[in-house]
């Protein structure tokens, strides 16, 4: 798992994501619609620069005054996570051997060698909602995949962050 920012436009996606486990769960046959030559959501731009100001640190990506706000809780969020010896920013998180995969925005480890805790956090800039950590299929796929990594993982803490409605849902995993 590396704690590099990975450039968004030249990673790959995994065939059946864990953000798209939702909808595959809701349709057996839901294929994402390809981004090419599609007009990409004012909202979805907005995100992906809140994401990027989050792994980067340089908040000049920003172009409103609702933007640096979001960004702001987000890194207030952050300060009230127990303290973590390791910080890791959007580290790939492969699920079941590889067979998906994902990129999580926030894993911090309680201590480097053999880690017994771990929060996950998500950010999650849109308008709408999400289903609560304890049953969000997303939360539940990277849970997995990080019990895998970390045979010492006891319990994993799932944290969607939605500041644009100014929500939190949290849900601790137990091995």
């Amino acid at each position: 798992m590396s704690n590099q920012p990975i450039d968004h436009s030249n990673r790959g996606h995994a065939p059946i994501s864990p953000s798209q486990l939702p909808s595959r769960n809701n349709c057996e046959g839901f294929l994402p619609e390809p981004n090419e030559g599609k007009v990409i959501h004012p909202v979805t731009l907005e995100g992906t620069r809140c994401h990027e100001a989050l792994e980067t640190g340089d908040d000049s990506l920003l172009e409103s005054e609702w933007e640096e706000r979001h960004v702001a809780t987000c890194r207030d969020y952050l300060k009230i996570l127990p303290d973590s010896e390791v910080q890791l920013i959007e580290p790939l998180i492969e699920i079941l051997g590889g067979r998906t995969w994902g990129y999580a925005d926030r894993v911090h480890l309680n201590t480097k060698e053999n880690p017994t805790k771990c929060d996950l956090v998500d950010w999650k800039f849109g308008f709408n909602g999400v289903v609560d950590a304890e049953h969000n299929l997303q939360g539940i796929a990277y849970a997995v995949g990080l019990f895998e990594t970390y045979p010492s993982l006891d319990e994993i803490t799932v944290h969607f962050v939605l500041p644009r409605r100014g929500e939190v849902s949290i849900h601790t995993f137990r091995r």
